[in-house]
């Protein structure tokens, strides 16, 4: 594929090198962005998925270390050209892809990431409906009502929700992290208080049951999903990394 530029082509504003005193996001920052992308719908089917296979919580547990430690590797080092150069994922895919043939790797992951934007967005909609219907006492805080309630009038939330996050993303990555520096915090202490939450309700049991082991095949299948949720964020993470500082607090972060 030819990586020559168009005659008369006028690069985007928005794929330009970002300088360093442009940079806006430290360790702190970068750190709650990973944790707040970590908190969406995939997250909590994973372990439902490694029991479901036949794993026991130790291999569940070990699976998620392995599977996310090699997704980080991954991160760090496709992140780098980011980090350096200042280069968003559409640049970065020139060398490999040419000048018109990276739009075709662009358009396929525009297409996944829409598609999960789309599920995001009603499912976070969902939640907020169903948290403000409990909090204002909808008929008697029952489950069945607030449910069947909030998926008929989920509409009146994503509308909204949407716009939301469509001001803050058309505002860049400045904006992308003064709200990051905010829901990032806010995000931890709620998973904090769910951990402690659950561990009051639940009743383990004494005996950690046998599992299907880490050399067998369930567990390779599950390490394979442990990876892949994180697959497409690999993909294109120089969007976010361009932003760091490109010194020691990029390389904390």
């Amino acid at each position: 594929m030819s990586q020559v530029e168009p005659k008369g082509y006028k690069e985007n504003p928005a794929l330009l090198p970002l300088p360093t005193d442009k940079r806006m996001m430290g360790s702190w920052t970068f750190t709650w962005m990973m944790f707040s992308m970590n908190t969406c719908i995939p997250m909590f089917f994973l372990g439902p998925i490694g029991y479901s296979l036949g794993l026991n919580p130790f291999e569940i547990a070990f699976g998620a270390f392995a599977g996310n430690l090699a997704a980080m590797i991954v991160l760090i080092f496709n992140g780098i050209p980011g980090v350096k150069y200042g280069i968003p994922y559409p640049v970065q895919l020139r060398p490999s892809w040419g000048f018109r043939g990276a739009h075709i790797a662009i358009i396929l992951r525009g297409i996944v990431g829409a598609g999960w934007y789309g599920i995001e967005a009603y499912n976070g909609s969902l939640a907020i409906l169903m948290v403000l219907l409990y909090i204002f006492g909808y008929h008697g805080r029952d489950p069945a009502a607030i449910a069947s309630a909030s998926f008929k009038y989920v509409v009146f939330i994503v509308i909204p929700y949407v716009i939301a996050a469509t001001l803050v993303m058309q505002r860049g990555l400045s904006a992308i992290a003064k709200v990051v520096d905010y829901g990032g915090p806010i995000m931890f202490f709620y998973f904090v208080w769910l951990l402690f939450y659950i561990k009051g309700i639940a009743s383990p049991t004494a005996k950690i049951p046998a599992g299907a082991g880490i050399f067998s095949m369930p567990f390779a299948v599950y390490l394979a999903v442990q990876t892949n949720w994180w697959a497409t964020v690999c993909l294109n993470v120089s969007d976010l990394a361009r932003g760091l500082y490109a010194d020691k607090r990029g390389i904390t972060g």
